[in-house]
């Protein structure tokens, strides 16, 4: 086993790495709802034409 210092410093590694990918995932789903608002504005133009 690792000394705590040692044991600290991973988790600190892997708790920053963990909300960088849920961040990711944060940004991801932020731009397929632009996606999908905007393809329902278009749609709605399109049915006013």
């Amino acid at each position: 086993m690792g000394t705590t210092s040692h044991i600290d410093a991973v988790m600190s590694v892997m708790r920053r790495s963990v909300w960088d990918e849920i961040q990711k995932v944060i940004d991801t789903l932020d731009d397929c709802l632009l996606d999908i608002s905007s393809g329902s504005e278009q749609e709605s133009e399109e049915l006013e034409d």
